[in-house]
């Protein structure tokens, strides 16, 4: 028994120490980063990784010659096209789908409220998200966000990162990286130098690059949370989902009801704590104040309806948006639009998914995509939706353990 133990052990060293060695050598960057690894996730508990930056990895931040950053400015329209023109051609390998930016939705995804986060109060927004442009022009982008999430009980200042996108031709040049690491002082050091910001700690500054944030304004944000299609990155994952689409032309739905009203017509503090009591009892969702679910559901971008039975009771809610992505159907010789659902939640989740599909149509859309986070696992196996890929949620300087799909109320556009 001891000798069978010992193997065990043994064997247990022997993989992990296999596991740090490939992973040091095979991705250098993310194996010098706070992420929880396979060979030392079995050790951690619920929490943040580390507090200090990798002198290493700042290294590939430095600019060439020809390059120079551009802090993304959502009301200069020039350059929201050639962030958009960089999304259109480069965002996506499929052949089918791709995508069409508007600026619009780009300015709405981008601009969220942030105000009420008292450490981001004073901050410009266009710290954190930046395009990389060489000789000219745009090659790479990235964005982020502030959000509060909360994760096993535990509530996480996270910023949330995404539009990292690198052009085609620039792609292999250790540029992912270098735009990672572009948004990440945007929670440890170029807060560091914003004495706009800071309250006192200039001497600290100066004095250490690689302070703890919790010195200064930022104070508790100091991880980010973003998705990955396709292939999971080189380290552990909080949820792993799937993606779906289905043609709405192959939707016959006649249900009907004159309780599914449009959001606006409504009480909107009764919707949100709806929507709040809900998505609250699972293990990782977004702690929303009313402001940002304003801001989310009431605007020209979702469609967002919701359902009352006959005692006036709320019993559901949808949304939707238009996707972006447009399916080349050369047969036709036209683009046909899609939309993705947003948050679907309720009683009955094939009544809420039928009544919401006649919307769908309404507004023109041929295709739907959706995930299978939440309790869209019932509509989407009721209705025979086509598999496209696996997606991951991934945690940077903050370790939890794997949820499953159903487990996560955590929906972002």
């Amino acid at each position: 028994m001891r000798t069978s133990i010992k193997f065990i052990l043994l064997a247990i060293i022997i993989i992990n120490i296999v596991f740090y060695l490939y992973y040091k050598y095979s991705h250098p960057f993310w194996s010098r980063s706070p992420v929880a690894h396979y060979y030392n996730s079995f050790w951690l508990s619920e929490g943040h990784i580390d507090l200090k930056r990798d002198p290493q990895n700042e290294l590939v931040t430095a600019l060439q010659k020809n390059e120079q950053w551009i802090q993304l400015d959502t009301s200069n329209i020039e350059e929201l096209k050639s962030f958009s023109h960089l999304l259109d051609n480069h965002y996506m390998y499929d052949t089918e789908f791709k995508y069409q930016y508007t600026p619009e939705f780009i300015k709405w995804s981008l601009n969220t409220p942030y105000k009420h986060f008292k450490a981001l109060s004073q901050t410009d927004r266009k710290l954190w998200s930046s395009l990389l442009e060489r000789d000219s022009k745009i090659i790479a982008s990235v964005t982020s966000r502030p959000l509060l999430l909360n994760s096993n009980g535990n509530k996480l200042h996270s910023f949330y990162v995404d539009y990292l996108c690198i052009a085609k031709e620039a792609r292999g040049q250790y540029l992912a990286p270098k735009m990672i690491l572009k948004v990440e002082p945007a929670i440890w050091a170029e807060n560091q130098t914003n004495t706009s910001n800071l309250s006192g700690h200039t001497e600290n500054i100066n004095n250490n690059k690689n302070s703890l944030v919790s010195q200064y304004d930022f104070g508790k944000f100091n991880m980010y949370i973003f998705k990955k299609d396709g292939r999971q990155l080189p380290f552990k994952y909080v949820c792993r989902y799937k993606y779906y689409y289905i043609n709405t032309r192959l939707l016959v739905l006649p249900r009907l009801s004159k309780q599914f009203k449009k959001i606006q017509n409504i009480s909107i503090s009764q919707v949100y704590k709806y929507f709040v009591n809900i998505t609250k009892g699972y293990k990782l969702f977004q702690e929303i104040t009313i402001s940002e679910f304003k801001y989310l559901f009431i605007n020209d971008i979702v469609d967002c309806y919701v359902l009352f039975n006959e005692n006036d009771k709320i019993t559901g809610f949808s949304s939707f948006y238009n996707s972006q992505l447009v399916y080349n159907n050369k047969t036709e010789g036209n683009l046909l639009t899609a939309c993705e659902t947003f948050y679907i939640l309720g009683d009955n989740m094939t009544e809420i998914f039928d009544l919401t599909v006649n919307k769908v149509k309404e507004a023109g859309y041929q295709y739907i995509f959706t995930s299978n986070l939440f309790k869209n696992k019932a509509f989407i196996e009721n209705y025979k939706f086509e598999y496209i890929c696996d997606c991951y949620y991934h945690l940077y300087n903050y370790y939890a353990p794997p949820i499953n799909p159903e487990e996560c109320a955590l929906i972002l556009p």
